[in-house]
């Protein structure tokens, strides 16, 4: 066999194994453990514990994946709908809106209107859900009104 061609020959199969075995988005999204673990814990079943939910939140936020984040909570919501408590169901909101108020300003300029009209409503929902006033609620909602990147829209 002539060396050029098998030169060229291995080269491409080289190249082919490591195309093969890369995943761009691996690559571009190291693992972070803690979060791994994290959404193992709160996917086994509805935590009791809202340090939980938001120990996940932040995670997904000091990791820059909160679009990841804003879908893994809203596969929770669903997931869990009818198996938790009022109170829960807030937690979950309330992380999930963090989330949202943190993506906002990646949203491009013409959808971030309805984006945060739905932020907005997100938030109103976990204040409604509770009898009780829930703290943390409230709280986050008051976080998203002061970072939120457009004045106040009517919904």
């Amino acid at each position: 066999m002539n060396p050029r061609k098998f030169l060229a020959t291995l080269f491409m199969v080289f190249a082919a194994s490591i195309a093969a075995a890369t995943d761009p988005v691996q690559l571009a999204r190291p693992t972070v453990p803690e979060l791994e673990y994290l959404k193992v814990v709160n996917d086994n079943s509805p935590v009791d514990d809202p340090r939980l939910v938001f120990l996940l939140m932040a995670h997904y936020q000091s990791a820059q994946r909160t679009q990841e984040g804003i879908e893994h909570f809203e596969t929770l919501l669903k997931r869990f709908d009818g198996k938790i408590s009022s109170s829960q169901r807030a937690v979950y909101l309330t992380a999930l809106g963090l989330l949202r108020a943190n993506h906002a300003a990646k949203v491009s300029f013409m959808s971030r209107i309805g984006w945060v009209n739905e932020t907005k409503r997100v938030f109103s929902d976990a204040k409604k859900t509770t009898k009780e006033p829930l703290f943390i609620a409230r709280w986050g909602h008051g976080i998203f009104q002061v970072t939120c990147p457009l004045p106040a829209v009517p919904a």
